[in-house]
C-alpha cells in the first residue's frame, strides 16, 4: 500500500522471504471500510453488506452489551478494552476479490534486515542478509512495517515494555452447499471455543481462534451459523494458519509513541502497521497514516533543497 502510495518517490521494496508472502495463502477476512484500501492494493472488490451477531453459550445475539465486550477483549487480549464486537449492526464494506501481485520497479526478496547504521554525516545505511551474501544500502528515508520489538533490536532502542502478544490461528474452508453471495460474521466471546470470531463469505468458511483449530471448534461455529459440517471435509492444517503476532497486548502509549519518535528522528525510520506502532488498529487507518508519511518525507526533502540553494 505504501509503494503505490509514493510510487513517484521511486522506493526499492526490500522483503524478507523469498517471495512476496502478502499475496500468498493468505485466509484473513479482506473486507474494508475505505474503498481505498483495495485500490492501493492493486485489486478488484465489490460493495458489500456485512451481517453481524454474538454467540454466547450457544445463544445468538444482534445486540452487545458491556459483559460481552469484556469477555471478548480478555479472551482476545487479556484486558479490557473496547472492541469490535460492540458494533452489530448491518455495515458496508469492500471486500476483495482476489489479491494481486503488484509490480515494483525495484523489488527485492529474500533481503533480511540485520542493522541499521548512522554514520558521523549523517549517511544512514541499512543492511540486509540474503542467501549469500551481507547488502548495504544507503536511504534517505525508510518506512517500516516490522514489529515495533525487532526493529528495537535492529536499532538498539530499549524499552521497560515487555511488548507481549497472542498467537492466533486461521482456518478457512469451503462449505460447498452453502451457495449465497451472504456476508456474515458471528464473535464467539466465551471460551467455550477457541475461535473468537468466524465470517462466512459466500461458500468460504473462515475462522481466526487463539488456540490451534479442532473439529470441535468447527462444529461449533457452523452451529451458530445454522449450517452442517457432516456434508463437506476439510484439511485442518495442523490446527490452522499460525500467526505469531496475531493479538497485540497494549503497552504504555506514550511509551509507544516515544519509541516510534526516536526512530524516526534518529533513524529516518517511519512505522507503519499495527505491528510497526504496537497498536490494534483497522487496516483503513493506514490509509491516513501513509499520507502523513507521504508529507513528513516530502517536507524533509523541501526542507533539505532548500538549505543546499
Amino acid at each position: 500500500m505504501a509503494c503505490t502510495a509514493i510510487m513517484q518517490m521511486r522506493p526499492v521494496v526490500y522483503e524478507s522471504s523469498p517471495k512476496c508472502k502478502v499475496f500468498a495463502n493468505h485466509d484473513a477476512v479482506m473486507r474494508f471500510r475505505d474503498s481505498k484500501v483495495p485500490l492501493l492494493l492493486g485489486s478488484d472488490f465489490d460493495k458489500i453488506e456485512v451481517d453481524k451477531a454474538i454467540c454466547l453459550n450457544g445463544n445468538i445475539y444482534t445486540t452487545c452489551n458491556l459483559r460481552m465486550n469484556n469477555l471478548y477483549s480478555l479472551k482476545t487480549t487479556d484486558c479490557v478494552m473496547p472492541k469490535s464486537i460492540r458494533d452489530t449492526t448491518t455495515a458496508v464494506r469492500y471486500l476483495v476479490k482476489e489479491l494481486k501481485a503488484i509490480q515494483f520497479e525495484n523489488a527485492l526478496t529474500g533481503h533480511k534486515l540485520v542493522s541499521v547504521k548512522t554514520a558521523e554525516d549523517g549517511t544512514r545505511k541499512a543492511v540486509f542478509e540474503t542467501a549469500s551474501e551481507i547488502v548495504e544500502a544507503e536511504y534517505d528515508a525508510m518506512i517500516s512495517t516490522i514489529p515495533m520489538p525487532a526493529m528495537m533490536a535492529l536499532t538498539g532502542i530499549t524499552s521497560n515494555e515487555s511488548f507481549a502478544c497472542k498467537t492466533t490461528y486461521n482456518l478457512s474452508v469451503v462449505v460447498p452447499f452453502v451457495r449465497s453471495k451472504t456476508h456474515q460474521t458471528i464473535y464467539f466471546p466465551d471460551n467455550s471455543t477457541g475461535v473468537y470470531r468466524a465470517s462466512l463469505e459466500g461458500s468460504r468458511l473462515i475462522l481466526e481462534s487463539i488456540t490451534p483449530i479442532a473439529r470441535e471448534d468447527i462444529d461449533v461455529v457452523v452451529k451458530a451459523f445454522g449450517i452442517s459440517a457432516k456434508f463437506f471435509s476439510y484439511n485442518l492444517l495442523n490446527g490452522g494458519k499460525e500467526n505469531k503476532y496475531g493479538k497485540i497486548l497494549p503497552v504504555d502509549d506514550r511509551a509507544r509513541k516515544s519509541i516510534i519518535f526516536e526512530l524516526t528522528d534518529r533513524f529516518a525510520i517511519y512505522s507503519l502497521g499495527r505491528f510497526a506502532i504496537w497498536k490494534s488498529v483497522r487496516t483503513d487507518s493506514l490509509i491516513n497514516d501513509i499520507d502523513i508519511i507521504k508529507a513528513m518525507i516530502s517536507s524533509k526533502y523541501e526542507t533539505s533543497n532548500r538549505r543546499s540553494r
